[in-house]
C-alpha cells in the first residue's frame, strides 16, 4: 500500500499532469535528465526513459472521458427508466379508475365521458367530434345506451393459472373481477337463442367506462351479441392485487378467461343459461388486444378472437414510446438520438422487468411469440386490425403477430385490416369510431362465420372502404 500514497513521486507526478501543474519534487527515478512542460503549463517534471509526458496525459484524459461518459450513460438510464417505471407498469389510479364512481351507468356514460375532438364539452359544442364522427352519430350513441337494456354490473373471478418467475412456477392471486354486462340490441338481427356472446377487453390505462370500449360495445350488440366488458385486477371496479403494478402478460390473460368463463357459464341466469364454448368470442383494444391473443392462445376452447392494434411484446410499445420522446426532448440530430436509443433504451428496459419482478409479476410471462406456435391444429379465425399512422401501437407489431399465425396455417385462419386513418387528434384504436359503418361491416362477417350465422344479415359496407384486408407477406 505504501506503493499507492500520496508520497509516491510516480502518483504526485500523476495528480499533478491531471491537475494541469505537475508538483516540483514529483521527480521519477530516472537515468536522464530530459524534460518535458506539464500539462496546460505547468511547471517542469523530470521523466525518466519511461513513457513520454504526453502518454501520460492522454492517459489520464481518456480514463476521466471514459468515466464521464459511464456517469452520463448512467444518468441518463437512471433517469430514463425512473420515468418508464412511473409510466409504464405503475397504476395511476386517476386513469384507471376514470368514471367508475357511483353516478355512472351504462345508460348515460356516452353524455358523461371524454371523446376524441370534444373532451367532456360536447354537449356545449355538438360539431366538436367533425371530421371524425358527426352530431347525428354522437346522438345517435348516446340515444342506444338510453333505449336500450341497462347494463348489469356482475362479478366474477378470474381463471386460475401460474405463471413463472425466476426458474420457479405460482399461482396466480385470484381475485373478484367485474364488468358491464350488456344484451344485444333490441333490433339486432337474429343470431339464435341463446345469443352468441362476445367478452370484452379494455388496454392500456384504460377501463370498462372509456369511450372505446363502449363504442366497441355498441357494435357489438347491434349486430345481435351480448357483450361482457372486463375490468383487469386493479382497474374500476375490479378488486385490487397486491403486486398493484400494470401486469402485461402476467395475470392479464386469465382475467379475460375469467370474463370467458362467466358468459360460457352463465351462473346468475342473465343470458338465459349455459352455451357451448363455440358460442363464446373474444374481443380486445390495445393492451387489451395484446392479452386477448394470449388469452386465445392459452384457451384452445375459445373458438375464435379480434384483436384490435396488439403489441406484439410490452418492450415494442416502451421502446418506441421512448424514441418519440427523445426526440421531442433532446435537440440533437436524429441519426445521434437513435444511437442513443440503442443503447439507453434495453438498459432501461431491464430495470422496468426488474422493478415489475420485484414485485412478483413477469411482463413476458405470455407473449404472443411465444403462445401462438403452441395453439391447437384446428384453424381457429383470427382477426386483426391495425393504423398505419398509430403512433402508440407501430403497425409493425400487428403485421408480425399476422405474419407469425399465418405460419400456422394448421392453427389459424388469420385476416388482417389495414387502416390509413386518424380520428381528429388520436390515430390509435379508433378505427371503430373513425370508420364506424365499415369497422361493424368487417366485424359482421368476422364472427357471423364464427358463430354460423347467415351473412346476408351483416349491415352493408361503405363503397369506398377505408380498412383494407391485408398480407402481412406482402407488406414492406
Amino acid at each position: 500500500s505504501s506503493h499507492l500514497g500520496s508520497s509516491s513521486p510516480r502518483v504526485q507526478f500523476l495528480l499533478g499532469i491531471m491537475a494541469g501543474v505537475a508538483p516540483r519534487d514529483a521527480e521519477v527515478p530516472s537515468s536522464s535528465s530530459e524534460e518535458c512542460d506539464g500539462l496546460l503549463g505547468g511547471i517542469k517534471a523530470v521523466r525518466s526513459q519511461g513513457p513520454p509526458c504526453w502518454a501520460y496525459v492522454c492517459c489520464g484524459s481518456v480514463c476521466v472521458l471514459l468515466l464521464a461518459v459511464f456517469g452520463v450513460y448512467k444518468y441518463l438510464v437512471s433517469f430514463l427508466s425512473a420515468t418508464a417505471i412511473e409510466q409504464f407498469i405503475t397504476l395511476h389510479d386517476q386513469q384507471v379508475h376514470e368514471y367508475c364512481d357511483d353516478s355512472m351507468n351504462m345508460q348515460t356514460l356516452a353524455s358523461k365521458i371524454w371523446w376524441p375532438g370534444c373532451g367532456l364539452d360536447w354537449a356545449e359544442n355538438k360539431s366538436c367530434g367533425e371530421p371524425c364522427y358527426s352530431e347525428e352519430w354522437m346522438q345517435s350513441i348516446i340515444d342506444f345506451d338510453m333505449n336500450e337494456e341497462a347494463g348489469m354490473l356482475v362479478s366474477y373471478g378470474n381463471r386460475p393459472g401460474f405463471f413463472t418467475l425466476e426458474g420457479e412456477h405460482f399461482d396466480i392471486q385470484n381475485l373478484t373481477l367485474r364488468g358491464w354486462l350488456m344484451k344485444a340490441a333490441a333490433n339486432a338481427p337474429d343470431t339464435g337463442s341463446p345469443r352468441p356472446r362476445i367478452a370484452l377487453q379494455h388496454g392500456f390505462t384504460s377501463n370498462s367506462n372509456k369511450f372505446r370500449q363502449l363504442t366497441m360495445a355498441i357494435i357489438l350488440r347491434q349486430l345481435g351479441f351480448d357483450v361482457l366488458v372486463n375490468n383487469f385486477r386493479d382497474h374500476c371496479y375490479s378488486d385490487d392485487s397486491k403486486s398493484r403494478v400494470v401486469e402485461w402478460g402476467d395475470s392479464y390473460p386469465y382475467d379475460l378467461l375469467g370474463a370467458y368463463d362467466y358468459l360460457v357459464n352463465d351462473p346468475d341466469g342473465h343470458l338465459g343459461g349455459e352455451v357451448s364454448n363455440s358460442k363464446v368470442g373474444l374481443v380486445g383494444i390495445s393492451m387489451g388486444a395484446f392479452t386477448t391473443v394470449n388469452a386465445f392462445t392459452i384457451a384452445a376452447e375459445v373458438p375464435a378472437a379480434w384483436a384490435d392494434s396488439p403489441p406484439s411484446t410490452p418492450f415494442d410499445v416502451f421502446s418506441y414510446g421512448a424514441l418519440l420522446e427523445m426526440y421531442h426532448m433532446m435537440p440533437l440530430p436524429q441519426f445521434m438520438i437513435n444511437g442513443l436509443h440503442w443503447v439507453l433504451v434495453p438498459s432501461a428496459w431491464a430495470n422496468v422487468e426488474a422493478a415489475a419482478v420485484a414485485k412478483g409479476v413477469d411482463l413476458n410471462e405470455h407473449l404472443p411469440k411465444k403462445s401462438l406456435p403452441k395453439g391447437p391444429d384446428t384453424k381457429r379465425p383470427l382477426g386483426l386490425t391495425g393504423n398505419s399512422q398509430d403512433q402508440t401501437v407501430l403497425l409493425q407489431n400487428v403485421i408480425d403477430i399476422a405474419t407469425l399465425a399465418k405460419n400456422y396455417p394448421e392453427k389459424y385462419d388469420v385476416q388482417m385490416f389495414t387502416a390509413d386513418t386518424v380520428c381528429n387528434d388520436r390515430n390509435h384504436c379508433v378505427d371503430h369510431i373513425s370508420q364506424f359503418k365499415e369497422y361493424k361491416a368487417k366485424l359482421c362477417l368476422f364472427w357471423y362465420k364464427v358463430f354460423g350465422i347467415d351473412t346476408a344479415n351483416c349491415p352493408e359496407d361503405v363503397d369506398t372502404p377505408k380498412m383494407h384486408l391485408t398480407t402481412p407477406s406482402l407488406v414492406d
